[in-house]
């Protein structure tokens, strides 16, 4: 999980997210002993309750939220339809810059009932 916007501000968090995909997806894209690493991202921008978790043994810290549990869901969504990165659309509409993205669709996902707006990041 990698969190934009957190612990500080980060104006145009959007976009340094799909920055941050487009470098995982170029880095993936080399082959190791003749091997392609496989992944499947799923991205979404919404409120989160953040901070460090654990004890003296063991902190991290870390997000929860529906905001999290959806960009799980739409990182789940690839696997059905043969893409490696999709975008909520409240990421999407929070995008300033140019990316190569197309509307996948709307999709009901497991645990929500109303439909989510999902993009595809292109090649």
């Amino acid at each position: 999980m990698a969190l934009f916007n957190l612990p500080t501000g980060c104006p145009g968090h959007a976009d340094a997210a799909l920055r941050a995909v487009i470098e995982i997806r170029r880095a993936t894209s080399l082959t190791f002993d003749g091997q392609r690493l496989r992944t499947r991202i799923g991205v979404n921008t919404g409120p989160v309750v953040a901070g460090v978790v654990g004890d003296s043994r063991a902190l991290c810290y870390t997000a929860l939220g529906d905001a999290v549990n959806v960009a799980a869901r739409i990182e789940e969504l690839n696997k059905e339809h043969g893409t490696d990165v999709l975008i909520s659309g409240a990421t999407g509409d929070h995008l300033q810059g140019a990316y190569p993205v197309a509307e996948l669709g709307y999709f009901t996902l497991r645990g929500r009932a109303e439909p989510l707006r999902v993009l595809r990041l292109l090649d």
